[in-house]
């Protein structure tokens, strides 16, 4: 993974603790002396949000955007669209994306475009 390829956690329907991906980005960002924002569709503004992945991006912090399935289809665009320019990006930057598996319209789009610039990532370097 680098700052050109976020990831996708796929969350299991019981949302167990002991698998909660929040407390080990917590814990990857902390020895890696980053900052680790999350955000939620479910819970801020979608002005918050991308805010918040934009100022993480100019300045190489880490985002989690938490329950991805919640947003709306502009913000969705807008995350990926965020999540994949290049030219301003901090090579320190990372994005974490979450979705509930147990999801009745799982983003087919989102999980398409990140596995394939994760393909094309290792294809072409």
């Amino acid at each position: 993974m680098n700052a050109y390829n976020p990831a996708v956690l796929l969350i299991p329907q019981d949302n167990l603790p002991s698998i909660d991906p929040l407390r080990y980005l917590l814990k990857l960002a902390g020895s890696h002396r980053r900052k680790l924002w999350m955000v939620s569709p479910g819970g801020e503004s979608e002005e918050t949000i991308v805010s918040v992945i934009k100022h993480a991006i100019a300045m190489g912090e880490w985002v989690y955007v938490v329950n991805i399935h919640l947003a709306s289809p502009a913000l969705m665009r807008m995350i990926l669209q965020l999540a994949f320019v290049e030219d301003k990006k901090m090579p320190e930057f990372k994005m974490w994306i979450g979705l509930s598996i147990a999801t009745s319209n799982p983003p087919v789009s989102l999980i398409a475009v990140c596995i394939l610039s994760f393909v094309a990532y290792f294809i072409y370097n």
